[in-house]
């Protein structure tokens, strides 16, 4: 499966932000989300039914990968025509996702399914 990067209209890419940031705190957790993203690449739509401990499906087509290092990590992601689209990624502090996170995943995916191109980052993670 191809992987997108959502990117917002003002150019800024969370995930990229979101990595970079946990990268320098927590390299050990960084690496395992970009296993996880290539988990994504590998497996697709299946992910979160064939490795349940590394992606759940919210509702309404919002999933999240997630991961332990020092913190616990979580990337959004959602499918569009054939692509899986990285959204933005946090670091889970209680049980659930909070709810402005996974409404936040919804909006980046509402701005993305409008204009895809405007909303796709032309670069690539490490």
């Amino acid at each position: 499966m191809h992987i997108v990067i959502y990117q917002k209209e003002n150019k800024r890419v969370p995930v990229k932000d979101f990595l970079s940031k946990i990268g320098k705190d927590d390299p050990d957790g960084a690496a395992k989300c970009l296993a996880n993203i290539r988990r994504l690449k590998n497996y697709g739509y299946m992910l979160h039914k064939v490795l349940p401990k590394r992606a759940e499906y919210l509702g309404e087509g919002i999933y999240y990968l997630r991961d332990r290092g020092k913190a616990q990590c979580r990337i959004f992601y959602f499918f569009f025509d054939t692509y899986a689209v990285l959204a933005h990624g946090f670091v889970k502090k209680q049980d659930q996702a909070p709810p402005s996170e996974i409404k936040l995943a919804r909006q980046e995916k509402t701005e993305f399914d409008r204009e895809p191109a405007k909303h796709t980052w032309k670069g690539s993670l490490p």
